[in-house]
């Protein structure tokens, strides 16, 4: 991908001293933790529920179609198929929708360049995996991705598997029935909760073939799951997948959780997080990171080669939007079986 021309950023001394004040307060750790906890207690509450953030990115990726073609990054012309009513009723109006994304890059820079952009990269990494050699691919979390209804990922031999949360799955499969028709017959629907289910078990039980070379997509995931949760995947991936499998998945700089990220525009985006992604929209919490310096340990101990890693805020296509820095895409592969005696239990 390339890289955009960076936006100037807001000024938070023009906009007032009462706004400065607001922007600046930082809420205590303790209400961070206190936000994330009452989360999951929702969750185990309510029998768990469809994915509130998987609902935000397919909006994210639907409302690239509003824009002008120069500032387009990625297409996903399915998106809004997937979305709920609420936010695609935004994506209608390309007045509402300019004056939506408007405010969500002055409170969260980047945010929505960086979720186009992974897309398009993800796209057309995609596009290719059957001349590679690849036989099988898991869409770990899915979500609301529409690549298996609008890619042309079923050539001969080759299985689609979609992984998510039972309730966001139920909630996916109803809605492409309703926009489709059909499901598509190519694609097998296995439902995990990652931090309780075992992956492996479910997988094997719906005809995952582990001795075949298999591109795992894990978009957007690990930075809402446990230390424990990642561990337990990449476990999955490095042991039970063909030689040169292969996953791509993003992450996001443990430095950024835990507040002493320097970088631009993370104290706002922390800000923003705080206030807005996880206290009014009751999003998922984020509660897993590594930093940049540690990733390549952090997959080698784990059984992988890291191949390629694109930062967040690398060059965009469409020259006029930038992304987030403190977020990377990486591409890993699985050169041997996983190293058990040296799994690092935290997950660093």
């Amino acid at each position: 991908m390339e890289d955009s021309t960076r936006l100037g950023s807001v000024s938070i001394a023009q906009q007032g001293a009462e706004k400065a004040r607001w922007l600046t307060w930082i809420a205590s750790e303790a209400e961070w933790e206190e936000a994330g906890e009452a989360f999951v207690q929702d969750l185990a509450n309510e029998g768990g529920k469809p994915s509130s953030t998987a609902n935000m990115v397919a909006a994210v990726r639907a409302t690239e179609l509003t824009r002008v073609s120069k500032d387009r990054i990625c297409h996903d012309p399915l998106a809004a198929c997937f979305v709920g009513l609420k936010l695609r009723l935004l994506t209608k109006s390309r007045l509402i929708t300019r004056l939506v994304l408007r405010v969500v890059e002055a409170v969260a820079p980047g945010l929505t360049g960086y979720v186009a952009g992974r897309t398009r990269y993800l796209d057309e990494y995609l596009q290719g995996c059957a001349e590679a050699g690849f036989r099988q691919i898991v869409f770990l979390g899915a979500g609301y991705d529409s690549r298996a209804y609008r890619l042309d990922l079923a050539s001969p031999g080759m299985k689609v598997f979609e992984v998510d949360s039972p309730a966001t799955q139920r909630e996916k499969l109803y809605r492409a029935k309703k926009a489709f028709g059909r499901l598509p017959r190519e694609v097998v629907y296995v439902a995990v909760d990652f931090d309780r289910d075992r992956l492996d078990t479910r997988m094997f039980e719906s005809g995952y073939d582990r001795d075949v070379k298999t591109l795992f997509v894990w978009e957007g995931v690990t930075y809402y799951i446990t230390p424990k949760a990642v561990d337990n995947v990449l476990r999955f991936v490095s042991g039970d997948s063909g030689p040169g499998s292969t996953i791509l998945f993003d992450y996001l700089y443990r430095s950024f959780l835990d507040g002493t990220c320097r970088l631009r525009d993370a104290r706002r985006l922390r800000i923003a997080y705080r206030l807005i992604w996880t206290k009014l929209l009751r999003l998922e919490p984020f509660v897993f990171g590594i930093e940049p310096g540690e990733l390549n340990e952090f997959m080698s101990v784990r059984g992988f080669t890291v191949n390629a890693r694109i930062n967040g805020d690398h060059r965009l296509p469409g020259g006029s939007r930038k992304g987030v820095c403190f977020f990377e895409n990486v591409e890993a592969m699985v050169p041997g079986p996983y190293p058990m005696d040296r799994v690092v239990s935290d997950g660093r």
